[in-house]
């Protein structure tokens, strides 16, 4: 078996292919940034649907933040869930995290202007 960076081994999981459906609902997401710099497209990258549960997307960006700690977008991300949260302390401190960690960043300057507006 021949997977995602050619390596060849015994696949231990299951895979089943079934027929194609249509959606109940069409969402959109945005990729927002690779796990991993420098890899093919499609491996290792993150997709974000508002699916209107805050908390749950602080907690899964918080969790993503510590995975990928230079990804300044994923970041920016967790800022925003935490503003949008209610928790704005917590926001604070993170844009001001961000922007020590990505001084001259365009991520940096959008966290600063958000904390600005809490």
């Amino acid at each position: 078996v021949i997977e995602r960076g050619a390596r060849v081994g015994p696949l231990d999981r299951k895979i089943d292919v079934v027929p194609p459906k249509t959606n109940d609902v069409d969402l959109r997401g945005s990729l927002l940034t690779s796990i991993r710099p420098n890899v093919l497209y499609g491996a290792n990258q993150m997709v974000l649907l508002d699916k209107g549960d805050t908390q749950r997307a602080v907690e899964l960006l918080k969790q993503a933040t510590s995975l990928a700690p230079k990804a300044a977008d994923i970041r920016l991300h967790y800022v925003q869930a935490l503003a949008k949260s209610g928790d704005k302390a917590a926001a604070k401190s993170a844009a001001d995290a961000l922007t020590k960690d990505f001084p001259d960043s365009a991520t940096a300057k959008a966290a600063t202007e958000l904390a600005a507006r809490l």
